[in-house]
């Protein structure tokens, strides 16, 4: 973390799309996960709370967040948390 700020000068990082768990209870007919699901699988909240913690460094220029890639959020059980 130490070049951020330097790294924070030369980029701009805008966009951000945090998939923290591969679980999905859809079937979207859009979404390639509904003709090849993926295994279920979860982050830690030990690596999420690392990850979160150098976005930090680009709060200044990050104008979105999302947590939905393939996934559904709302069915991790840490959601809430």
């Amino acid at each position: 973390i130490e070049d951020a700020p330097r790294l924070a000068e030369r980029f701009r990082l805008k966009y951000v799309s945090l998939e923290a768990s591969t679980v999905c209870n859809q079937a979207c007919y859009f979404c390639p996960v509904s003709v090849d699901r993926r295994a279920d699988h979860a982050m830690t909240m030990e690596f999420y709370e690392r990850i979160v913690a150098q976005l930090a460094a680009y709060k200044s220029t990050i104008d979105g967040v999302s947590m939905i890639h393939y996934n559904e959020p709302t069915a991790d059980k840490r959601f809430l948390e």
